[in-house]
């Protein structure tokens, strides 16, 4: 069974929601020190307390139009997909704040990310293209 992810925006209004038929999520947390050299000395370490979510779902995608959803909320295939990845699109995801979730009714963390990279592979023998997205952000 595949990895239910919630991608949601909120726009003028109300929330625009999409599922992701994932098959690997993966979550980084970073936090990035600044190290500043110092002549005939130790480096100088400057932490500003700042962390940094990384954030890879890949999974599987239909092809275009197939609209279907489940539980109300529509699952994302490829156009849906290219539609959130792309800054020129009518509907624009990119300038917007976008929150990932699980899919469950139980309390889950939310992260709060921006869209770095979409990537679409389509198999020869299949009508369904995998997809690896990527994002940065921070819970909460």
């Amino acid at each position: 069974m595949a990895l239910a992810i919630k991608i949601s925006k909120s726009s003028g209004g109300g929330i625009d929601d999409y599922l992701l038929q994932t098959k690997s999520l993966s979550i980084t947390h970073q936090r990035s020190p600044i190290a500043a050299p110092m002549p005939g000395s130790d480096p100088l370490l400057i932490d500003l307390g700042q962390w940094k979510a990384t954030i890879v779902v890949s999974g599987t995608a239909r092809f275009t139009g197939t609209n279907e959803s489940e539980g109300g909320i529509a699952i994302a295939d490829r156009d849906d997909l290219e539609t959130i990845a792309d800054p020129t699109a009518a509907n624009v995801w990119h300038d917007k704040t976008i929150t990932l979730t699980d899919n469950t009714d139980s309390p889950a963390k939310a992260y709060t990310v921006k869209i770095s990279s979409l990537k679409l592979d389509k198999a020869e023998t299949t009508d369904f293209y995998n997809f690896t997205l990527s994002m940065v952000g921070h819970l909460g």
